[in-house]
Parts: structure tokens; sequence; C-alpha cells
């Protein structure tokens, strides 16, 4: 599967002043680079709710692409398409705090997009594939032409937003 952007697609300058981070992350940043504080930490990103997993090429390229190359990130995840469970760690990124801070509104906005548009569509799948069956067993009783079957509709599957949330562990 290909990733949906480049790094050169990305609005770096932008993603490196802050322009998309939430202000809490660039006030934490701002303190830490004042006191002259470089803390190393692992970051594990999660899912509240069982999902199917989708964005995580793109939330790895934005961090590559968006972190200061003063501090080297190392990032491990699962894959794309991965079917998860609530509070399952799917992505660890570890380095300097301060190289990748500015960053998580931009990769959690990006899971959290990817992965409710992917477990809707695989909801709304499973939903019309039920629907489909039981509508054909149905019909079949009572005799309906099958050309009439193939027009039914499915209910809407939706079942709400994923969010992603980050849990930081400082290790010096």
């Amino acid at each position: 599967m290909r990733c949906a952007f480049r790094p050169g697609d990305l609005p770096v300058r932008q993603i490196h002043s802050g322009w998309y981070s939430d202000k809490y992350f660039l006030r934490s940043l701002e303190v830490l680079k004042r006191e002259g504080r470089h803390p190393h930490v692992v970051m594990q990103i999660f899912c509240k709710k069982s999902a199917l997993l989708c964005g995580i090429k793109e939330a790895v390229t934005c961090l590559k692409a968006g972190s200061h190359p003063s501090g080297r990130v190392k990032i491990y995840a699962l894959r794309d398409g991965n079917s998860i469970k609530p509070w399952e760690t799917v992505m660890h990124v570890a380095g300097d705090y301060t190289a990748f801070a500015h960053l998580e509104t931009v990769y959690l906005g990006i899971l959290a997009r990817r992965t409710s548009v992917a477990s809707a569509v695989r909801a709304a799948v499973k939903a019309s594939a039920k629907s489909r069956a039981r509508c054909k067993s149905r019909m079949a009783i009572r005799g309906v032409p099958r050309a009439r079957l193939a027009s039914s509709s499915a209910p809407s599957a939706s079942k709400g937003k994923c969010s992603f949330s980050a849990a930081r562990h400082t290790i010096s």
C-alpha cells in the first residue's frame, strides 16, 4: 500500500513552527528549551476502543519529516490494516522530547481520522453483508425475484470516532 503523501508534500515549515500544534505542547517545548532540558522519553500511542488501524505510514512520515534534526527519534509501530483492541499500543516513539513534542497533535490527528474512516467502512461492509444475507433468506421464503434483492439497502453502521492518546514515560 502506498503512503497517501510524501515528505515533500508536507508543510514542514509550518509544522516546525507549531502552526498545527496545540498550544500546551508548544508551551511545554518552550519551557524545556528555556531550562536547557532535553528529556529522553518513550511515547506509547494507543486507541481507546477496538478499531481497524490506518494512517501509520502517514504518521511515521510526519514524524520523520517534522522532527527536528538535532534529536534522533526511533519509531516502532504496528502495520496499517491491523485490528486493534482498546488501549493496545499501536506505536512507540522514543527520543529527545524536544525534537518531536510539537508533532503530537498532527500525528494523533492523522491516526484518528484514518482509523475512524477505515473502521466505519469495515463496519458498513459487515452490516451490509449481514443485511443482505437476512434479506435474501426472507425474500426467498416469500418468493421475491432475485433482481429486487440486489437493490436492498444496508443500515448505517457508523460506530463513532476513534480517538488516540499518548502516554509519556521520561527515561532521563
